[in-house]
């Protein structure tokens, strides 16, 4: 579905854009020798040296006039016993949520790296949800307060968004 743009009056394809990382940034930080062995990973865990334990989860912000949130699709590192337990019930919808910590530098929000957050635990077939918890952190007041329209548009741009893609 397009939609029409009322900041730069281009029509998107999908509006708002989602974005993703596909590791966490401490194994982005590994070279090819350092990762062997020692990172177990897919595309929605990933462990380092069975002790620093991360999960993928849907980080959403709210953008004033549009039905939909934005999807940042962010690493949260969780304690290990909180990882087992989540992977001993991934195969099974999950309820609850444990502490973690965003562990992806985003451009458009300097503070988020480090802030503390809530992952609401999923199952295989819905991924996890983080709710900011640091509400003194810039990805924290987007999340709870949301953003303009022109917000968005400039978030991207410090992200490198591709508007032609």
């Amino acid at each position: 579905m397009t939609h029409q743009c009322s900041v730069c009056g281009t029509q998107h394809d999908e509006w708002p854009p989602g974005y993703g990382f596909s590791q966490p940034d401490a194994v982005w930080e590994l070279s090819p020798e350092q990762k062997n062995g020692r990172v177990m990973e897919t595309p929605d865990f990933c462990c380092i040296d069975g002790t620093r334990c991360f999960v993928l989860a849907n980080f959403q912000i709210p953008v004033s006039g549009l039905e939909s949130p934005w999807i940042l699709s962010l690493w949260a590192e969780i304690s290990q016993s909180d990882f087992s337990q989540f992977l001993g019930s991934y195969a099974v919808a999950v309820s609850g949520s444990v502490d973690g910590i965003l562990c992806n530098h985003l451009g458009a929000f300097p503070g988020a790296v480090g802030s503390s957050v809530k992952v609401h635990l999923g199952s295989s077939k819905a991924r996890p949800a983080l709710e900011a918890t640091d509400l003194n952190s810039d990805i924290g007041r987007a999340q709870h307060t949301g953003l303009s329209q022109q917000e968005l548009h400039d978030k991207l741009a410090a992200m490198g968004y591709d508007w032609e893609s």
